[in-house]
């Protein structure tokens, strides 16, 4: 007996979710008219994925443009829904869809936002190195300018 539709989006959402949280990811129930379920990379205050319902299909992963690049040419365009919701402004450009929980492009896309997040992550918080340095070093060559300061009143 074939899977109500209603089951099948349920274990598809709950596939990807499996999915994200075995790779050491966050999920977080959000709501913005829709409830969609909000992914970021552990430790990490940047989304690298949401997941939503898929209209017709099991469920869809809005993705960011450098991960879905990076899967492009593995998506066959006569199999794989792709659209572009990135006039949606929710940061993300590009939205999968699934037709059900054993689709295997489901670990393409889920492994390609871990490693792009991932990376993306790590390179924030380099610059967060960065910046913290630099602004002791100002903070430093600000004291030694207030102590060569003459005082025009003196």
């Amino acid at each position: 007996m074939p899977m109500k539709k209603a089951d099948l989006k349920r274990a598809t959402r709950e596939r990807i979710i499996d999915q994200y949280e075995a790779n050491d990811c966050s999920v977080d129930e959000k709501k913005a008219g829709v409830t969609y379920y909000a992914v970021s990379v552990a430790g990490s205050n940047q989304r690298i994925a949401a997941i939503y319902g898929s209209l017709g299909g099991g469920a869809s992963i809005w993705v960011k443009e450098a991960a879905f690049q990076s899967i492009k040419d593995k998506l066959n365009p006569n199999v794989t829904k792709v659209e572009d919701v990135d006039l949606f402004k929710r940061g993300f450009q590009w939205a999968i869809h699934f037709d059900s929980p054993t689709d295997p492009i489901i670990d393409i896309v889920v492994n390609a936002t871990i490693d792009i997040g991932r990376a993306r992550w790590q390179k924030t918080l380099a610059r967060r190195e960065a910046d913290k340095r630099r602004a002791e070093k100002r903070a430093i060559k600000d004291a030694e300018m207030a102590q060569r300061k003459r005082d025009p009143w003196s």
